[in-house]
Protein backbone atom coordinates (compact mmCIF):
# COMPACT_ATOMS: atom_id res chain seq x y z
CA UNK A 1 0.00 0.00 0.00
CA UNK A 2 0.77 3.16 -0.45
CA UNK A 3 0.22 6.82 -0.42
CA UNK A 4 0.52 9.60 -2.99
CA UNK A 5 1.29 12.63 -2.54
CA UNK A 6 0.92 15.58 -5.15
CA UNK A 7 0.02 13.55 -4.39
CA UNK A 8 1.90 11.60 -1.89
CA UNK A 9 3.08 7.79 -2.59
CA UNK A 10 2.24 4.55 -4.12
CA UNK A 11 4.64 1.42 -3.58
CA UNK A 12 5.04 -1.10 -6.36
CA UNK A 13 2.97 -4.28 -6.20
CA UNK A 14 6.62 -6.38 -6.46
CA UNK A 15 8.07 -3.85 -4.05
CA UNK A 16 9.36 -5.24 -0.54
CA UNK A 17 7.28 -3.39 2.00
CA UNK A 18 7.26 -2.69 5.44
CA UNK A 19 3.97 -1.17 6.07
CA UNK A 20 1.55 -3.27 4.36
CA UNK A 21 -2.55 -3.29 5.28
CA UNK A 22 -5.29 -5.44 4.23
CA UNK A 23 -8.08 -3.87 1.91
CA UNK A 24 -10.49 -3.93 5.07
CA UNK A 25 -8.65 -2.18 7.24
CA UNK A 26 -8.08 1.24 5.18
CA UNK A 27 -9.63 3.96 6.53
CA UNK A 28 -12.76 5.40 5.66
CA UNK A 29 -12.52 9.25 5.14
CA UNK A 30 -15.63 11.64 5.89
CA UNK A 31 -17.04 12.71 2.66
CA UNK A 32 -17.95 16.26 3.98
CA UNK A 33 -14.85 16.71 5.32
CA UNK A 34 -13.19 15.71 2.19
CA UNK A 35 -15.87 17.93 0.11
CA UNK A 36 -14.61 20.58 2.65
CA UNK A 37 -10.87 20.85 1.93
CA UNK A 38 -11.41 20.60 -1.72
CA UNK A 39 -13.08 24.05 -1.16
CA UNK A 40 -10.73 25.44 0.98
CA UNK A 41 -7.69 24.22 -1.02
CA UNK A 42 -8.76 24.47 -4.44
CA UNK A 43 -8.04 20.61 -4.94
CA UNK A 44 -9.57 19.24 -7.87
CA UNK A 45 -12.53 16.78 -6.79
CA UNK A 46 -11.45 13.32 -5.16
CA UNK A 47 -13.53 11.91 -8.40
CA UNK A 48 -12.10 13.41 -11.03
CA UNK A 49 -9.02 13.25 -9.64
CA UNK A 50 -9.20 9.59 -8.47
CA UNK A 51 -8.91 8.49 -12.63
CA UNK A 52 -5.96 10.36 -13.01
CA UNK A 53 -4.15 8.19 -10.13
CA UNK A 54 -5.32 5.29 -11.08
CA UNK A 55 -4.31 6.10 -14.66
CA UNK A 56 -0.76 6.79 -13.07
CA UNK A 57 -0.79 3.92 -11.36
CA UNK A 58 -1.47 1.97 -14.68
CA UNK A 59 1.32 4.36 -16.35
CA UNK A 60 3.32 2.78 -13.52
CA UNK A 61 3.09 -0.55 -13.21
CA UNK A 62 1.57 -3.26 -15.97
CA UNK A 63 -1.42 -4.07 -13.69
CA UNK A 64 -5.21 -3.92 -14.67
CA UNK A 65 -7.22 -1.36 -12.87
CA UNK A 66 -9.18 -3.56 -10.50
CA UNK A 67 -5.76 -4.36 -8.89
CA UNK A 68 -5.68 -0.97 -7.41
CA UNK A 69 -7.68 0.31 -4.57
CA UNK A 70 -7.74 4.09 -4.27
CA UNK A 71 -9.04 6.11 -1.23
CA UNK A 72 -9.14 9.86 0.14
CA UNK A 73 -6.73 10.07 2.65
CA UNK A 74 -6.48 13.80 4.68
CA UNK A 75 -3.79 16.25 3.38
CA UNK A 76 -3.08 20.09 3.87
CA UNK A 77 -3.13 23.00 2.16
CA UNK A 78 0.26 22.44 0.17
CA UNK A 79 -0.43 18.82 -0.69
CA UNK A 80 -2.75 16.58 -1.67
CA UNK A 81 -2.17 12.91 -0.51
CA UNK A 82 -4.76 9.93 -2.04
CA UNK A 83 -3.98 6.18 -0.44
CA UNK A 84 -3.10 3.55 -2.97
CA UNK A 85 -3.69 -0.39 -2.19
CA UNK A 86 -2.15 -3.17 -4.56
CA UNK A 87 -3.57 -6.74 -4.34
CA UNK A 88 -2.02 -8.90 -3.01
CA UNK A 89 -0.36 -6.89 -0.24
CA UNK A 90 3.66 -6.46 0.44
CA UNK A 91 5.25 -8.29 3.36
CA UNK A 92 5.19 -7.10 6.92
CA UNK A 93 8.40 -5.71 8.57
CA UNK A 94 10.21 -7.76 11.09
CA UNK A 95 13.12 -4.72 12.35
CA UNK A 96 12.72 -0.98 14.49
CA UNK A 97 11.82 0.21 11.08
CA UNK A 98 8.21 -0.46 11.78
CA UNK A 99 8.19 1.83 14.88
CA UNK A 100 10.24 5.14 12.91
CA UNK A 101 9.69 6.18 10.01
CA UNK A 102 13.00 6.16 7.60
CA UNK A 103 14.81 9.47 7.59
CA UNK A 104 13.94 10.74 5.07
CA UNK A 105 10.89 8.52 3.94
CA UNK A 106 11.76 5.43 1.36
CA UNK A 107 10.70 7.55 -1.68
CA UNK A 108 10.21 4.45 -4.64
CA UNK A 109 9.25 7.14 -7.50
CA UNK A 110 9.02 10.53 -8.03
CA UNK A 111 8.30 13.50 -10.70
CA UNK A 112 8.93 17.00 -10.76
CA UNK A 113 7.38 17.56 -13.65
CA UNK A 114 3.69 17.88 -14.70
CA UNK A 115 4.31 15.67 -17.74
CA UNK A 116 2.40 12.85 -16.29
CA UNK A 117 -1.09 11.71 -15.70
CA UNK A 118 -2.19 13.44 -12.77
CA UNK A 119 -0.78 16.69 -14.25
CA UNK A 120 1.27 17.39 -11.25
CA UNK A 121 4.73 16.56 -9.13
CA UNK A 122 4.46 13.97 -6.83
CA UNK A 123 6.28 11.45 -4.89
CA UNK A 124 5.58 7.89 -4.15
CA UNK A 125 6.45 6.45 -0.67
CA UNK A 126 5.79 3.65 1.40
CA UNK A 127 2.27 3.46 3.86
CA UNK A 128 1.90 2.12 7.19
CA UNK A 129 0.04 -0.08 8.93
CA UNK A 130 -2.58 0.84 11.21
CA UNK A 131 -4.75 4.03 12.03
CA UNK A 132 -4.07 7.27 14.03
CA UNK A 133 -4.41 6.66 18.07
CA UNK A 134 -7.18 9.12 18.48
CA UNK A 135 -9.88 7.49 15.96
CA UNK A 136 -8.86 3.39 17.69
CA UNK A 137 -7.83 4.76 21.37
CA UNK A 138 -11.36 4.49 22.69
CA UNK A 139 -12.43 1.71 21.25
CA UNK A 140 -9.64 -0.36 22.50
CA UNK A 141 -9.83 -2.50 25.59
CA UNK A 142 -7.62 -2.97 28.47
CA UNK A 143 -5.50 -5.34 27.04
CA UNK A 144 -5.10 -3.97 23.90
CA UNK A 145 -3.99 -0.27 25.44
CA UNK A 146 -1.25 -1.88 27.49
CA UNK A 147 0.09 -4.44 24.54
CA UNK A 148 0.45 -0.85 22.79
CA UNK A 149 1.80 1.23 25.82
CA UNK A 150 4.41 -1.37 26.19
CA UNK A 151 5.52 -1.33 22.78
CA UNK A 152 5.19 2.64 22.29
CA UNK A 153 7.57 2.56 25.16
CA UNK A 154 10.10 0.26 23.64
CA UNK A 155 10.46 2.38 20.79
CA UNK A 156 10.99 5.58 22.89
CA UNK A 157 13.58 3.48 25.02
CA UNK A 158 14.79 2.65 21.68
CA UNK A 159 14.85 6.18 20.18
CA UNK A 160 17.00 6.95 23.97
CA UNK A 161 20.15 4.62 22.54
CA UNK A 162 21.11 7.05 20.15
CA UNK A 163 22.89 10.02 20.87
CA UNK A 164 25.44 12.77 19.90
CA UNK A 165 27.54 16.15 21.03
CA UNK A 166 26.18 17.94 17.77
CA UNK A 167 22.84 19.38 18.30
CA UNK A 168 21.31 19.72 14.64
CA UNK A 169 19.12 17.64 12.25
CA UNK A 170 19.92 14.12 10.58
CA UNK A 171 21.58 15.07 7.27
CA UNK A 172 19.28 12.80 4.96
CA UNK A 173 22.26 11.25 2.78
CA UNK A 174 23.57 9.38 5.71
CA UNK A 175 20.14 8.71 7.91
CA UNK A 176 20.25 5.04 5.95
CA UNK A 177 21.39 1.31 7.29
CA UNK A 178 24.15 1.19 4.69
CA UNK A 179 25.98 3.96 5.57
CA UNK A 180 27.96 3.75 8.77
CA UNK A 181 28.46 7.25 9.98
CA UNK A 182 25.53 9.73 10.58
CA UNK A 183 26.57 13.36 10.04
CA UNK A 184 24.33 16.01 11.65
CA UNK A 185 23.76 19.60 10.24
CA UNK A 186 23.79 22.96 11.75
CA UNK A 187 19.74 23.93 12.72
CA UNK A 188 18.26 25.90 10.33
CA UNK A 189 16.57 29.38 11.03
CA UNK A 190 13.90 29.54 10.77
CA UNK A 191 13.29 25.85 10.45
CA UNK A 192 12.54 24.67 6.61
CA UNK A 193 8.76 23.89 5.77
CA UNK A 194 6.81 24.94 2.68
CA UNK A 195 7.25 28.70 3.51
CA UNK A 196 10.73 28.83 4.40
CA UNK A 197 12.20 26.56 1.52
CA UNK A 198 15.99 25.37 2.01
CA UNK A 199 18.32 27.83 2.78
CA UNK A 200 22.10 27.86 1.92
CA UNK A 201 22.88 26.84 5.77
CA UNK A 202 21.12 23.40 4.86
CA UNK A 203 24.53 21.70 4.50
CA UNK A 204 26.69 23.04 7.39
CA UNK A 205 28.51 20.69 9.56
CA UNK A 206 27.37 21.01 13.17
CA UNK A 207 29.65 21.46 16.18
CA UNK A 208 29.99 20.12 19.61
CA UNK A 209 27.90 22.50 21.93
CA UNK A 210 26.63 22.10 25.43
CA UNK A 211 22.89 22.45 25.85
CA UNK A 212 23.77 26.02 27.60
CA UNK A 213 25.55 27.17 24.86
CA UNK A 214 23.67 26.06 22.33
CA UNK A 215 20.50 27.07 23.63
CA UNK A 216 22.32 30.84 24.55
CA UNK A 217 23.21 30.49 20.64
CA UNK A 218 19.65 29.77 19.10
CA UNK A 219 17.98 32.19 21.12
CA UNK A 220 20.56 34.75 19.54
CA UNK A 221 19.94 33.33 16.12
CA UNK A 222 15.85 33.15 17.09
CA UNK A 223 16.12 36.96 17.73
CA UNK A 224 18.63 38.06 15.17
CA UNK A 225 15.24 36.44 12.50
CA UNK A 226 12.86 38.26 14.39
CA UNK A 227 14.55 41.75 13.98
CA UNK A 228 14.54 41.14 10.59
CA UNK A 229 10.84 40.34 10.30
CA UNK A 230 10.34 43.49 12.05
CA UNK A 231 9.09 42.00 15.61
CA UNK A 232 11.08 44.80 17.32
CA UNK A 233 8.31 45.72 19.90
CA UNK A 234 8.11 42.31 21.64
CA UNK A 235 11.24 40.13 22.52
CA UNK A 236 10.23 36.71 24.09
CA UNK A 237 13.76 35.37 24.64
CA UNK A 238 14.90 38.47 26.70
CA UNK A 239 12.14 37.10 29.16
CA UNK A 240 12.93 33.16 28.69
CA UNK A 241 16.91 33.62 29.38
CA UNK A 242 17.16 34.20 32.80
CA UNK A 243 14.95 30.74 33.30
CA UNK A 244 17.75 29.13 31.32
CA UNK A 245 20.50 30.81 33.09
CA UNK A 246 19.00 29.94 36.51
CA UNK A 247 18.12 26.17 34.93
CA UNK A 248 21.88 26.03 34.35
CA UNK A 249 23.14 27.31 37.83
CA UNK A 250 20.73 24.21 39.12
CA UNK A 251 22.95 21.87 37.47
CA UNK A 252 19.78 20.77 35.10
CA UNK A 253 22.00 20.86 32.07
CA UNK A 254 24.57 18.54 32.70
CA UNK A 255 24.08 15.64 30.29
CA UNK A 256 25.46 17.48 27.09
CA UNK A 257 24.06 14.68 25.05
CA UNK A 258 21.28 15.01 22.21
CA UNK A 259 18.81 12.37 21.37
CA UNK A 260 17.11 11.60 18.60
CA UNK A 261 13.64 13.51 19.39
CA UNK A 262 10.47 13.61 17.72
CA UNK A 263 9.40 17.31 17.41
CA UNK A 264 5.54 16.55 16.45
CA UNK A 265 5.16 13.96 19.00
CA UNK A 266 1.30 14.06 18.81
CA UNK A 267 -1.08 11.31 18.40
CA UNK A 268 -2.22 12.27 14.97
CA UNK A 269 1.58 11.00 14.14
CA UNK A 270 1.33 7.67 16.06
CA UNK A 271 -0.39 4.87 14.57
CA UNK A 272 -1.93 1.90 15.84
CA UNK A 273 -2.09 -1.64 14.27
CA UNK A 274 -4.85 -3.80 16.46
CA UNK A 275 -3.46 -7.55 15.28
CA UNK A 276 -5.88 -9.49 18.20
CA UNK A 277 -8.30 -9.12 21.01
CA UNK A 278 -5.37 -9.02 23.17
CA UNK A 279 -2.60 -6.96 21.22
CA UNK A 280 -2.64 -3.62 19.88
CA UNK A 281 0.68 -2.70 17.64
CA UNK A 282 2.87 0.29 16.97
CA UNK A 283 2.75 0.64 13.31
CA UNK A 284 4.77 4.15 13.33
CA UNK A 285 6.00 7.34 14.45
CA UNK A 286 5.14 9.58 11.33
CA UNK A 287 6.13 12.91 10.27
CA UNK A 288 9.33 12.92 12.59
CA UNK A 289 6.45 16.69 23.86
CA UNK A 290 5.30 17.66 26.51
CA UNK A 291 3.89 15.04 28.66
CA UNK A 292 2.76 15.77 32.33
CA UNK A 293 3.17 12.71 35.57
CA UNK A 294 -0.42 12.70 35.98
CA UNK A 295 -2.40 9.72 37.83
CA UNK A 296 -5.73 8.38 35.20
CA UNK A 297 -8.65 8.04 37.79
CA UNK A 298 -9.44 4.86 35.98
CA UNK A 299 -7.71 1.69 37.33
CA UNK A 300 -7.68 0.29 34.05
CA UNK A 301 -6.03 3.36 32.77
CA UNK A 302 -3.57 3.63 35.52
CA UNK A 303 -2.38 -0.49 34.54
CA UNK A 304 -1.92 0.87 30.89
CA UNK A 305 0.28 3.91 32.20
CA UNK A 306 2.17 1.62 35.09
CA UNK A 307 3.21 -1.24 31.97
CA UNK A 308 4.51 2.05 30.00
CA UNK A 309 6.10 3.51 32.31
CA UNK A 310 8.25 0.26 33.17
CA UNK A 311 9.32 -0.16 29.46
CA UNK A 312 10.68 3.38 28.68
CA UNK A 313 12.83 3.26 31.42
CA UNK A 314 13.43 6.13 34.18
CA UNK A 315 15.50 8.64 32.02
CA UNK A 316 12.62 9.26 30.09
CA UNK A 317 10.73 9.88 32.84
CA UNK A 318 12.77 12.40 34.31
CA UNK A 319 13.04 14.53 31.42
CA UNK A 320 9.05 14.14 30.89
CA UNK A 321 7.96 14.26 34.29
CA UNK A 322 10.03 16.54 36.40
CA UNK A 323 8.61 20.00 36.16
CA UNK A 324 11.69 22.07 35.46
CA UNK A 325 12.35 19.49 32.38
CA UNK A 326 8.63 19.96 30.98
CA UNK A 327 9.70 23.29 30.99
CA UNK A 328 13.23 23.07 29.78
CA UNK A 329 11.17 21.21 26.83
CA UNK A 330 8.90 23.94 25.85
CA UNK A 331 11.71 26.31 25.82
CA UNK A 332 14.62 24.09 23.79
CA UNK A 333 11.22 23.25 21.25
CA UNK A 334 10.51 27.40 20.75
CA UNK A 335 14.58 27.68 20.52
CA UNK A 336 14.37 25.96 17.73
CA UNK A 337 11.13 26.35 15.74
CA UNK A 338 10.87 29.65 16.85
CA UNK A 339 8.13 31.89 17.77
CA UNK A 340 5.51 31.97 14.77
CA UNK A 341 1.93 32.06 16.40
CA UNK A 342 -0.21 32.68 19.41
CA UNK A 343 -0.13 29.06 20.70
CA UNK A 344 3.62 29.64 20.88
CA UNK A 345 2.94 32.87 22.74
CA UNK A 346 0.49 31.29 25.08
CA UNK A 347 3.37 28.52 25.62
CA UNK A 348 5.45 31.28 26.86
CA UNK A 349 3.28 32.80 29.10
CA UNK A 350 2.53 29.30 30.70
CA UNK A 351 6.11 28.38 30.83
CA UNK A 352 7.12 32.08 32.89
CA UNK A 353 3.61 31.78 34.87
CA UNK A 354 4.57 27.94 35.89
CA UNK A 355 8.23 29.15 36.92
CA UNK A 356 7.13 31.72 38.66
CA UNK A 357 4.92 30.02 40.81
CA UNK A 358 7.63 27.24 41.42
CA UNK A 359 10.62 29.27 42.03
CA UNK A 360 8.91 32.90 43.23
CA UNK A 361 12.45 34.05 44.33
CA UNK A 362 14.05 33.87 41.07
CA UNK A 363 10.77 35.44 39.21
CA UNK A 364 11.05 37.09 35.82
CA UNK A 365 8.98 39.33 34.45
CA UNK A 366 5.98 38.32 31.81
CA UNK A 367 6.17 38.18 28.18
CA UNK A 368 4.54 41.92 28.37
CA UNK A 369 5.76 43.51 30.80
CA UNK A 370 8.35 46.50 29.60
CA UNK A 371 10.83 48.74 31.48
CA UNK A 372 11.40 52.00 29.79
CA UNK A 373 14.76 51.10 29.68
CA UNK A 374 14.42 47.26 28.34
CA UNK A 375 16.84 46.87 25.86
CA UNK A 376 15.28 45.59 22.62
CA UNK A 377 17.95 42.93 21.54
Amino acid sequence: MGDLHEANAVQPPDAPSMYEEDCDDVPEHNDAASTTSTVAFDHETFETFKKKVLKLCQDLWSLKADAFQIIRMEGGGYNRVIGITTTPPAKEPTTLQRWVNQIPPSIKMFDLSSNNAIGERYTIQHRFLGKPIQEVYSDMNTQQRISFARELGSALAEMSKHSTPFPGTLDPYTASPSRDELRILRLQCPPRNAFHPASTEENIPSTAQTVFEFLKTQFARQREYDLSCNREYLNPWSKLWPIIQAMNTMGLFTDNSYYLTHMDFEPRNILIHITSPQTAKLSAIMDWDEAANDTPADPENQLVKKDFEEVVGETYLKYSYTLEYRLARTICRLAIMGVHSSDDYAAIEAVIEEWNERYPGAAVKGLYDFDDDEEDE
